[in-house]
């Protein structure tokens, strides 16, 4: 078992699936869990909410704001600049 190469095993079956494999390229890892996901895994990930780190690690709170509490520049952003 030593000589087995370590990985994070994100579905927890035992077994190196290519979309786990860091030897492979991206776009093959990509490729191969994109084929595993349903329909509405897909879907969801349009919707996902974007997470800003906060001081220490925590969340910042609220759209836009930095880590020190402040808002965060509008530059690449769909919102209206004031």
């Amino acid at each position: 078992m030593a000589d087995e190469p370590r990985f994070r095993d994100l579905n927890h079956n035992g077994t190196m699936e290519p979309y786990e494999d860091p030897s492979l390229p991206v776009e093959v890892r990509v490729d191969d869990l994109v084929s595993r996901m349903t329909r509405e895994e897909k879907a969801g990930l349009l919707f996902h909410t974007i997470l800003h780190p906060g001081p220490e690690g925590s969340v910042a709170e609220g759209p836009g704001v930095r880590a020190t509490g402040t808002p965060a520049p509008c530059a690449g952003s769909r919102r209206r600049c004031s």
